[in-house]
């Protein structure tokens, strides 16, 4: 009896033995199934659009004093080149133009329905208006126009005021390109593209 009773425990742990190690192997088998899953879904024959290297990230860009999108002069000689377009580039977050006044000329006041704008004056000395606030600029100052606020510049020294714009969202300094691609444009025409592009005059 005691033969038979050390014979099935050693039956039982052979059985024991088999069933780890079938359980080890199927884990293996199981790991290494995965991992060739794995590969197949990240790993694609060469030729095939998968395997294609993805495009490296865009890095910036460097414009000079005559780089950039000229604007033919307005009525009243303001002079204005867009230097960051957003069609042109369209990895970009912001867009940027510069634009110089001659003495005794003014932007308009106007609110963008879209972007927020920074105003950076350059040179020269002029009255900014914000809100219900003007307030005298000269060189270095800069101004903050969160989107929906009026706000306008006017140049009232003898001198040229030139000033940097930057837009967020871009989109905005597609106006001027419109208005240079089509100088022809119909009132009707003007107020489509006032809207499209969010721009609202104050009214006198």
């Amino acid at each position: 009896m005691a033969d038979a009773v050390a014979i099935l425990v050693e039956y039982d742990r052979a059985e024991a033995s088999v069933a780890k190690r079938q359980t080890r192997v199927g884990r293996r088998q199981f790991i290494h199934s995965v991992a060739l899953a794995s590969a197949g879904a990240t790993l694609a024959p060469a030729g095939t659009p998968e395997a294609a290297q993805p495009e490296a990230p865009w890095t910036g860009a460097v414009l000079h004093t005559a780089d950039g999108l000229d604007i033919p002069p307005a009525a009243d000689g303001r002079k204005m080149t867009v230097k960051i377009d957003s069609q042109a580039t369209p990895a970009v977050r912001m867009s940027m133009l510069v634009e110089d006044l001659p003495s005794n000329t003014a932007i308009r006041v106007h609110l963008h329905q879209r972007e927020d704008e920074i105003i950076f004056i350059r040179m020269g000395h002029g009255i900014a208006t914000l809100g219900d606030r003007e307030i005298p600029v000269g060189p270095g100052a800069t101004i903050y126009v969160p989107k929906g606020v009026w706000h306008g510049l006017r140049n009232n020294g003898p001198d040229v005021l030139g000033m940097n714009a930057t837009y967020s969202p871009p989109g905005f300094e597609q106006a001027p390109i419109q208005r240079m691609r089509r100088p022809n444009r119909t009132p009707a025409e003007i107020e489509a593209d006032r809207k499209r592009f969010g721009l609202v005059y104050r009214t006198p």
